[in-house]
């Protein structure tokens, strides 16, 4: 296993299975797990130490070659400390966790000379899975097609952050939803049923698999300005992924809003 990589699209991949026992143990706690905080301020509970638990070790014995750095230890190993480094959420989505919604689940992903490499990403209550590699991304063993060539008004949902309300309306013709998971808006825009997504806080255990899926599919990444994102030389920069047509009217929106002193996301 370690002098090669396994076939994600194969619903057997050790990857898989190791992202399906992470959200099953998960799972199993999510209507009795305790909320603890972080030195940071940021909610950890049980679920999210039982599923890195797994992760951590699953992914140390599978790639002995690989770091491994997990949001709930970053200071365990480094991107130096191997050919390539595997990031862990163990629960993307902790607070919709507690609050006994169904969007979130472990997600992982992998850098290998400053490029994402694969990736995966598990909601244990809905029984998805998405998993990518340099080739593609998968859902459930199918493989995502490219986006459509035309936004339609189907596709007109905009996925923004948690605190969008305090900081006014958004400048947008469709709806404005929020899951609760960066990993899970991400997917969804790169599955084609969310036209695009706005990005406030990030690390890059978060929105490393749907970023590369994202990209896959011929969704468009940029900053707040309209540059291309490079995720891993501008940590925590705000940005928008999603359907080229619809990048394009929120940057547009973004100009108009800066005329006002206003901005479209919440750094709070």
């Amino acid at each position: 296993m370690s002098d090669h990589l396994p076939d994600v699209a194969d619903p057997r991949s050790p990857l898989h299975e190791l992202l399906v026992r992470a959200g099953r143990v998960s799972l199993d706690l999510w209507q009795s797990a305790q909320v603890h905080t972080k030195g940071d301020g940021t909610p950890v509970t049980d679920a999210d130490r039982a599923a890195d638990e797994i992760l951590w070790h699953g992914l140390l014995g599978l790639f002995p070659e690989d770091a491994v750095v997990s949001e709930e230890r970053p200071d365990a190993g480094g991107p130096e400390h191997g050919k390539g480094t595997w990031f862990i959420d163990p629960l993307d989505g902790t607070r919709v966790f507690t609050e006994g919604l169904a969007h979130w689940g472990p997600t992982i992903c992998r850098v290998e000379g400053g490029r994402l490499t694969h990736g995966g990403f598990y909601q244990p209550v809905l029984g998805r899975m998405l998993m990518v590699d340099r080739d593609g991304a998968w859902e459930d063993g199918r493989r995502l097609p490219p986006l459509k060539e035309e936004l339609d008004r189907y596709t007109r949902t905009l996925l923004v952050p948690s605190g969008s309300h305090r900081v006014g309306p958004v400048d947008w013709e469709g709806r404005t939803r929020n899951l609760g998971s960066t990993a899970a808006h991400l997917w969804q825009v790169a599955r084609g049923t969310a036209a695009a997504t706005i990005i406030s806080r990030w690390s890059i255990w978060d929105i490393g698999c749907g970023l590369l899926a994202c990209e896959h599919v011929g969704a468009r990444i940029v900053d707040l300005s309209g540059a291309p994102l490079d995720p891993m030389s501008s940590p925590d920069t705000p940005f928008i992924a999603g359907h080229p047509q619809a990048v394009s009217l929120i940057l547009q929106a973004l100009e108009r809003l800066a005329s006002s002193n206003t901005t479209l996301v919440d750094h709070g």
